[in-house]
């Protein structure tokens, strides 16, 4: 801090976080953090003292914060997300244009769980959808080899395209892909990760009937198959669950969480 001297620190969140924004308040340097989540993490809560600004995602965690120093921003988005193509996708994974798309995103180091009941479920679900599935780094699970079924540790460039093709997500509640999935209008089945604030990202979804969730406990094999048969045969509730979620996305979000940034650094 001493030696750069930046103007603002922006944090959102997670306990390394905490001795910087700290340091940079002792140092009367102005500091930022942003809440995505429902809950508000631990990491926030300590930093909020030595906070000028706080950001939040959700109206409903204005509540969480002093008053005079939180305004509701939404959580922003990158922009290439919206620059995705179906037709590019097409050609990136090599699907056929005959079935409907499911992608499956696993996390950066995998959902064991959801890698493995999908993986068992995979030779079924090619019947009726193209998989891309998606399994992060860390994966155990029996990989099937089939024209309509197509598993990669990760994607960089390419997932805007995979989000434009699919017809249906299956995902954590993590705030990222909660976001771009609501920026884009997806309809998704939810598998919030247990004991953590997906759960609670999870309720708001479920209470707003904006997209399927389904507990961890209960995520197997022939609960995934019944929801994907159901919502297959379901367009009409497809395109209601994605423009239910649609309605969290704010597209000011960037310009107004940024507008706050450069606010600090005119002080």
């Amino acid at each position: 801090m001493r030696e750069w001297r930046p103007q603002v620190v922006v944090s959102a969140g997670s306990y390394v976080s905490v001795p910087v924004i700290w340091a940079a308040h002792h140092l009367g340097i102005h500091t930022l953090i942003h809440q995505q989540d429902v809950r508000p993490g631990l990491a926030n809560k300590l930093m909020a003292p030595a906070a000028d600004r706080i950001t939040v995602a959700f109206e409903s965690s204005l509540k969480d914060f002093p008053r005079r120093k939180v305004t509701w921003t939404g959580n922003p988005v990158r922009p290439s997300i919206f620059q995705g193509s179906a037709a590019t996708a097409r050609e990136i994974f090599h699907l056929p244009t005959t079935q409907p798309v499911l992608l499956v995103i696993g996390g950066g180091t995998g959902s064991a769980h959801l890698n493995q009941v999908v993986g068992s479920a995979a030779y079924k679900l090619v019947r009726q959808w193209s998989v891309i599935h998606i399994t992060g780094q860390q994966r155990d699970f029996p990989e099937l080899h089939h024209e309509h079924y197509v598993a990669t540790p990760f994607l960089t460039w390419q997932i805007p395209h995979a989000l434009a093709l699919a017809d249906l997500v299956i995902c954590r509640a993590g705030l990222g892909t909660f976001s771009e999935l609501a920026a884009l209008a997806k309809s998704a089945i939810f598998v919030p990760m247990p004991d953590s604030h997906q759960e609670d990202n999870a309720r708001v979804i479920r209470e707003a009937q904006a997209g399927v969730v389904i507990p961890q406990s209960r995520f197997d094999q022939q609960r995934l198959l019944a929801e994907t048969d159901r919502l297959l045969a379901a367009a009409n509730e497809r395109a209601t669950l994605g423009q239910r979620l649609h309605r969290f996305y704010r597209p000011k979000a960037l310009v107004d969480l940024t507008d706050e940034v450069l606010r600090l650094t005119a002080q």
